[in-house]
């Protein structure tokens, strides 16, 4: 293993064990959520001896498996990916525990927990999915509240300067007597 990836290894390793979300992980270090996941498995020698201690069966419920998970018991352990801190389950064990177990909110990153089926278990109320998704900015001919999505208000960024509440507002903003609303 070369030495840049080495220390992506264990950069991801930290994150992870400091309690960030693969895709957290992902968007700080600019690289795929399927990467991260890679980067953060124990070494082949270490999946073969768990494989071996698990007789190639779930550790949960015992059936037998082909391809198993690796679950990670601990994020805060020395040994992070030693034996004593993995579990060899099959994919339903693994969800079953994934859902017991807290995540942190992408929008104010209080921890809660993943069965929260609210906000399709990404945020911690509605209120912070409703802040992630949407920006409130000002109409440029009167002055009142718009609330568009992130995502609609930088398409429409691109595309003009200004932003208005109504047609009438657009239309008013033909005006030769028009003064853009300026905050403050």
């Amino acid at each position: 293993m070369q030495l840049a990836s080495l220390s992506r290894k264990h950069q991801v390793t930290n994150m992870i064990m400091c309690g960030k979300t693969y895709q957290q992980v992902s968007d700080e270090l600019g690289i795929s959520r399927q990467r991260v996941q890679q980067l953060n498995r124990p070494g082949a020698e270490t999946v073969r001896q768990l494989k071996v201690r698990a007789n190639n069966k779930c550790e949960k419920c015992g059936i037998p498996l082909t391809h198993g998970h690796n679950h990670h018991i601990s994020e805060n352990v020395i040994d992070y990916h030693g034996l004593k801190n993995l579990l060899y389950l099959c994919v339903s064990c693994h969800n079953k525990i994934d859902e017991k177990i807290s995540r942190s909110c992408p929008n104010c990153g209080v921890r809660f927990g993943r069965n929260n089926s609210k906000n399709l278990n990404k945020f911690c109320s509605a209120e912070c999915h409703h802040d992630f998704i949407y920006i409130t900015i000002f109409c440029s001919a009167c002055g009142g509240k718009i609330e568009i999505s992130k995502s609609r208000y930088k398409f429409l960024q691109m595309r003009q300067r200004n932003f208005f509440c109504t047609q009438r507002c657009n239309a008013l903003s033909r005006n030769e007597d028009y003064k853009p609303f300026t905050e403050g």
